[in-house]
């Protein structure tokens, strides 16, 4: 039989229109849209500066884009730095002052408003301004050299990352408040204890002290006196307030739980080379760019190296000539909430003691784009809103509704005058532990644990920022503000402050937990770090100390990518107390029972264990916080508090017996925390059957448990998320030193929202201090760059790169004109 397939040579012209009608043309959109992200690229031809700068400076990049600046004036070095970070990070750049402004809306529209209204009532860039004048001269004209060198690349630029193509904008000149206002907005992120405050305050309305004493494992002092039995109106309105941080990080990737980090120093004595050693990796958002750059910068006067914030001129952790440094966020208290008592005759009046006064009412007005497509609809009308303000500080409740004992926040970042940024200048020129702690003692916030290593071997912790001492109360709870015992008196004295030097031990450490014990005579925290990834440091510290082994640097990168989680370890006994008939069930108890507490993503341990978790903390919590106001936000903020439920929270309901917290109050049945530890299980290995197969060997941690590196915006938009958003499987636990706190969702399994946003080792020699560090993304934020992505996997591996070791790629060279050089 004979097949026809007609005459190939009628099929060419077919083909040929096909090519010219949809093949060509968006071959032709590929290359335009090739040369558009090629040519948003920086080049490397030297560049003639028309202003700003007063001599030749050099600037070397490796094979990472790690730039390392050589000036011949400070302010040259500062310019430059700016410079690059423009070059590499203008998307950042532009974001965060658009967040710290409150003028995301003008971009984003009506979706970014709540945002913005939140930073505008704590008035972030106002209270930067002011506080420009309170720095020293020549660390206001760092700011200034910095902004000269951002404007200068933008002045040349020929094309912008592609941000600013998709949503039609351009980049304003930079300002020195955009910096000072930024360093707010990092204390604002690591300092937002105030949602504690209002859990810890739903919850004791609902459950009672007790019962959050048990859940918090404090016996608070504090007492409820602002209200009791509290109107359904109010509890709505702190429920709202209290997922606005939950809110604020799921939509802009700010603040949040978790923040925080670990650092140790170890002596001389203790190190294999006979050289003092700091390793720091810093517990941040995930967010696409880091928030870190990398830069080498070299002035007159100072030559730093290390971790380098977008938005700021210095290196903020890193080291000198002659001395290194580290930082972990100490978690004090620095947010206080007042309840306010209006005068009933005048609404514009609050009381203080046997007087009222009037709030400090202020409007402002918020640009509000239209929904897209903007350019077919109506110009908005500005936002307008009116924020009240009391002695303490804005009326926060305001931000959602009017109620008859509105809430007022005093933060310490919130102070006119701040001179936090004035203490890492200093900090770049410090040259021992005097200039050291006199950098520090300008830090006001937030609130840290500094370590510190020099040229002579001495190692030495600080704890640094602006603490507040109450009358009355630790404001763990909101207070009555009209009560003028619970005012501020002042705060912790800067020669008070927790303080070591060269200690016995020879090693000095912090996870985010207490750093103080009973003896102290200054409240610092009530929402310490639990223990556990302290603990664990401690016994990689000390366990080969005592043993009177020597430890290397390979062994600090050891000990940094360290997943072992001790906390879960210590509950397994308490969990695995029942005996099942069912396979499945007991397999998994078999696989639990044998675990090493390892959260590695090839283990199957943690896979079973944190799905068991899940849903085991959902019965022994979720009953007992339904809400007996029947307010849906109240219940849904309850739900949200129980998802948020450490093991630490687990492992204490379970063992205590003042109240019963496994019985289902839904069911008729008195039910035991064996039956509630055997469903849970069953329930978890129902989710597991449906999502990874019945095969329990092959559920792996790594293929339920990731790390998203989220860009901002365009990790909401979909097909743009794909495109600028980066996702790895990992290991981790948010009580394991390579930390990963995580969320869940059905589709997405276990997400890491907080983790390293870096890692660095550092040790001084008799030349060159040795310097190993790795940056969780990449050193640029332009998605077409080779370098926007380049460090993760290799981050994530927890491989390490040693500065200087790999060479100079490329060089850059910025002459002034010839009219300004020399002077």
């Amino acid at each position: 039989m004979k097949f026809s397939i007609g005459n190939p040579y009628r099929s060419r012209p077919i083909l040929t229109l096909f090519s010219i009608s949809v093949l060509l043309p968006a071959i032709f959109l590929f290359y335009q849209a090739y040369i558009y992200l090629h040519s948003s690229l920086p080049n490397n031809q030297d560049v003639i500066v028309k202003t700003g700068l007063q001599q030749q400076v050099v600037i070397s990049k490796d094979q990472y884009g790690i730039p390392s600046i050589k000036a011949k004036t400070d302010q040259d070095a500062f310019f430059a730095v700016g410079y690059m970070h423009a070059q590499d990070r203008l998307w950042q750049l532009e974001l965060q002052r658009r967040m710290a402004q409150g003028r995301l809306s003008e971009v984003f529209g009506k979706s970014a408003s709540g945002f913005d209204i939140y930073i505008r009532t704590l008035r972030i860039y106002n209270t930067a301004i002011e506080s420009l004048p309170a720095l020293s001269p020549a660390a206001q004209e760092s700011l200034q050299a910095y902004a000269d060198g951002i404007n200068s690349w933008l002045a040349q630029a020929k094309q912008l990352p592609l941000e600013f193509t998709l949503l039609d904008i351009k980049p304003e000149p930079w300002q020195p408040a955009d910096s000072l206002a930024w360093v707010k907005m990092f204390g604002l992120s690591m300092s937002g204890n105030f949602q504690e405050d209002l859990n810890r305050l739903m919850l004791t309305e609902t459950l009672g002290k007790a019962k959050v004493n048990t859940l918090y494992g404090v016996d608070s002092k504090q007492q409820v006196a602002a209200i009791t039995k509290a109107p359904q109106d109010t509890m709505a309105v702190l429920a709202q307030l209290s997922q606005l941080s939950q809110d604020l990080h799921s939509q802009w990737n700010f603040g949040g739980k978790h923040i925080g980090s670990n650092a140790w120093v170890v002596a001389a004595q203790h190190s294999k080379n006979g050289r003092a050693i700091l390793a720091n990796d810093p517990h941040l958002n995930m967010e696409l760019p880091s928030m870190w750059y990398i830069v080498d910068v070299q002035g007159e006067h100072f030559h730093t190296t290390g971790m380098s914030m977008v938005g700021s001129p210095l290196v903020m952790l890193g080291r000198n000539k002659h001395i290194a440094w580290g930082a972990t966020n100490m978690l004090a208290d620095t947010m206080d909430l007042y309840f306010e008592q209006i005068n009933p005759q005048n609404t514009n009046q609050y009381r203080r003691g046997d007087q009222w006064l009037d709030f400090n009412i202020r409007t402002e007005l918020i640009k509000v784009k239209a929904d897209f497509p903007a350019f077919l609809r109506e110009p908005l009308e500005p936002l307008k809103i009116q924020i009240r303000e009391t002695d303490h500080g804005p009326v926060i409740s305001d931000l959602i509704s009017e109620i008859r004992q509105p809430l007022s926040l005093r933060w310490v970042g919130g102070q006119i005058g701040d001179t936090s940024f004035e203490a890492f200048y200093r900090l770049i020129y410090a040259h021992d532990w005097d200039s050291f702690n006199d950098a520090l003692s300008f830090h006001r916030s937030p609130a840290m644990n500094l370590f510190y290593i020099d040229q002579k071997d001495n190692i030495g912790y600080l704890g640094t920022g602006d603490i507040p001492i109450r009358g009355r109360g630790n404001g763990s709870i909101p207070v009555p503000g009209w009560d003028p015992e619970y005012t501020w008196s002042g705060f912790i004295p800067k020669n008070e402050m927790p303080v070591s030097l060269n200690p016995s031990q020879g090693y000095l450490l912090s996870a985010n937990n207490q750093v103080t014990n009973s003896t102290y005579p200054y409240f610092i925290s009530e929402d310490w770090a639990e223990p556990e990834r302290a603990e664990r440091i401690n016994d990689l510290l000390s366990g080969p100390i005592q043993r009177g082994q020597k430890l290397s640097i390979s062994d600090h990168k050891h000990f940094q990518l360290d997943l072992l989680d001790s906390q879960a370890l210590k509950l397994i006994p308490t969990l695995l107390t029942f005996s099942s008939d069912e396979q499945q069930v007991q397999a998994a108890v078999d696989v639990l029972s044998k675990w090493n507490g390892s959260t590695a993503a090839d283990q199957i341990a943690p896979t079973i264990f944190f799905s068991w978790m899940r849903h085991l903390k959902t019965a022994l919590f979720s009953d007992n916080m339904v809400s007996h106001w029947g307010n849906p936000g109240l219940t849904e903020r309850f739900q949200r508090i129980v998802e948020q439920s450490t093991l630490q929270r687990i492992g204490r309901a379970l063992s205590d017996n003042s109240f019963d917290w496994c019985d289902d109050k839904s069911t008729p049945e008195l039910e035991d925390c064996n039956q509630i530890k055997k469903q849970s299980l069953q329930a978890a290995l129902t989710d597991l059957n449906k999502k990874l197969g019945t095969d329990l060997q092959s559920w792996q941690w790594g293929k339920v448990h990731r790390v998203a590196y989220k860009h901002r915006p365009f990790t909401h938009v979909k097909g743009l998320d794909m495109f600028f958003d980066r996702s790895f499987a990992r290991g981790g636990s948010a009580d394991s030193i390579n930390f990963s706190s995580m969320n869940y969702s059905i589709d997405e399994g276990y997400v890491q929202t907080v983790g390293p946003g870096f890692r660095h080792i550092i040790q001084f020699g008799s030349d060159q201090p040795q310097h190993l560090l790795m940056n969780s993304t990449g050193q640029s934020g332009n998605v077409a760059s080779i370098h926007y992505d380049d460090m993760a996997k290799a981050f994530i591996e927890g491989q390490y790169l040693e500065l200087g070791a790999s060479g100079h790629k490329s060089q850059l060279i910025l002459k002034p004109k010839a009219s300004t050089q020399g002077k």
